[in-house]
């Protein structure tokens, strides 16, 4: 007879992060998954106790799971650290704040983004950031760079109504609309 499976979705969730965190098999399937966690330094060496967060800000692992993960010799996964220091004098480099060539941001640069952000930057949405677009805040064709401080995680709504120039970047000031923009605007 076959079993009946009464465990939550999250329950389920939560066992097939620990199957892809372990060996990157999951009921003898690989699997492939960019899974992004957020771990504090001091956490990893046992100075805290802080625990590990998701980058949507929706779940926690606890400190002791993540670093029983973090040093499991049988884990077949890659990490690398994304990490920010408040003392920059101790980093290695601060990838948010290389200026980049180009319009599209490189993996590791939209990876940092979508650590910091965590979800949309508009307000009161909650859209993860791994699921919205990287967006210019100051347009790349107005010599925006790409750079972390010019980018924010926007939902592909939000990201629209920006472009429209209905929704402002953070700082406040809404970009400068041509009149060729403005009288199609007033036609629509």
């Amino acid at each position: 007879t076959d079993a009946v499976d009464d465990r939550t979705i999250r329950q389920r969730e939560a066992d097939l992060l620990s199957a892809w965190l372990r060996d990157g098999h999951c009921y003898s399937t690989p699997i492939s998954a960019k899974i992004c966690v957020m771990v504090p330094e001091e956490t990893l060496t046992g100075d805290s106790e802080e625990p590990a967060i998701t980058t949507d800000r929706a779940s926690i692992i606890p400190a002791a799971d993540i670093r029983k993960l973090a040093a499991d010799p049988e884990a077949d996964h890659e990490w690398y650290t994304a990490g920010t220091r408040t003392n920059k004098r101790r980093a290695d480099r601060d990838i948010l704040s290389v200026v980049y060539n180009g319009r599209f941001a490189p993996e590791r640069l939209r990876d940092a983004v979508i650590f910091r952000d965590g979800i949309c930057q508009a307000t009161g949405c909650t859209i993860p950031a791994e699921r919205s677009d990287l967006d210019h805040q100051i347009p790349y064709e107005r010599a925006g760079p790409t750079t972390g401080s010019n980018l924010w995680a926007l939902c592909r709504r939000h990201h629209r109504l920006k472009s429209h120039g209905y929704l402002p970047p953070p700082n406040g000031d809404p970009p400068p609309v041509s009149p060729a923009e403005s009288s199609h605007r007033r036609a629509a």
